[in-house]
């Protein structure tokens, strides 16, 4: 039999295409971000923006960046570019668009809080003002914590929102799961890890990623086998939407390259890495080697007391004033918890 049809809708006939390379770039990079957003939120709030090679100096920054490249993609896909400022004269608080929208805005003064924490010098040099208030925010240990919070929240929301977003479209069966959100988010905090882990300096911030990541992905495992045992026990629609992925026409991409390559070898490959600095420690404790306190001293990349960053600008500049005070103040704080008894090698 024979069928003619004159019908042709753009995007759709001969195949449907509903989105283009900006939906996937802005999703890869806005996960990334809001897992930055985490990890960041998490080191600022256990304290540990008192090293000055703490990764959540760094990642501010870069999380800026990577957000405005996302956005830039996904205002090119919109339909109507010229309108988009209509999504911010209202607020529709069952609608998962409307949230991401001012989800997106929102994040950008918590990530500038947290930049402001240790602004690039070019910016110090710029704005000189900028020191005010990076004294204002490192001498009220509170503060930083709450910022380390808004972090947090801010990037779980940035994480989430796609995933809520997509789950509510019936129309498209693979999607359409109350566990998607979740999947969203650790794929989102997995890729911030091992980002992350890569560009950190302090030894024990890597190792410390490295572990997490582990968990990431053990827990992705988990969500994507949840996921599929939801979709073969649900409706012939989701079956067939389940099928394609486990031995239909996406099956090679997603065994392959999202379960192998994407998930199994990194989580191999960092599991050995794990087991092997734990076995050297161990060896090395066994002989009798000191075992170095995390975040004091070269072992672990951190800087001496004498050069912790203080604070605030000034003090970093060597400028007197309350960047010398506060210091004082941070050295006096943290000697006890960063100094050993002497003669106790194998604490």
């Amino acid at each position: 039999m024979e069928l003619t049809t004159t019908r042709h809708n753009l995007h759709i006939d001969p195949s449907m295409a509903a989105w283009g390379w900006q939906i996937p770039v802005y999703l890869f990079l806005g996960g990334l971000v809001a897992g930055m957003m985490i990890i960041s939120g998490y080191f600022l709030f256990i304290k540990r923006y008192r090293e000055t090679n703490c990764a959540c100096y760094t990642l501010p920054l870069i999380s800026m960046a990577l957000l405005s490249v996302g956005m830039f993609a996904l205002f090119l896909d919109l339909e109507h570019k010229f309108f988009v400022w209509r999504l911010y004269t209202t607020f529709q608080i069952t609608s998962p668009m409307s949230w991401g929208a001012w989800i997106l805005i929102l994040v950008y003064p918590v990530i500038g809080a947290n930049l402001l924490m240790g602004p690039p010098e070019i910016l110090v040099k710029k704005i000189p003002q900028v020191n005010k208030i990076t004294t204002y925010i490192n001498s009220r240990p509170r503060l930083v914590q709450n910022i380390g919070v808004a972090n947090m929240l801010l990037g779980g929301m940035l994480g989430v929102y796609t995933g809520v977003l997509l789950s509510t479209m019936s129309s498209r069966p693979l999607w359409n799961t109350s566990i998607l959100w979740v999947l969203f988010l650790v794929s989102g905090l997995s890729t911030a890890a091992a980002f992350v882990h890569m560009v950190a300096k302090n030894v024990h911030e890597r190792e410390l990623l490295a572990k997490a990541d582990n968990g990431f992905l053990t827990i992705e495992l988990m969500v994507i086998a949840l996921m599929l045992i939801g979709l073969v026990t649900s409706s012939a629609a989701n079956i067939d939407a389940a099928k394609l992925l486990i031995s239909g026409a996406f099956a090679p991409v997603f065994w392959v390259f999202v379960i192998g390559m994407g998930i199994i070898i990194p989580l191999i490959i960092q599991l050995l890495a794990v087991v092997d600095v734990a076995v050297r420690r161990d060896g090395r404790l066994r002989r009798g080697v000191p075992r170095a306190v995390p975040g004091a001293g070269e072992q672990s990349g951190a800087a001496p007391l004498d050069q912790r960053r203080p604070g605030p600008g000034p003090g970093r500049q060597g400028a007197g004033g309350d960047g010398a005070g506060l210091r004082q103040v941070h050295l006096d704080d943290r000697r006890a918890a960063f100094t050993r008894p002497q003669g106790d090698g194998n604490r």
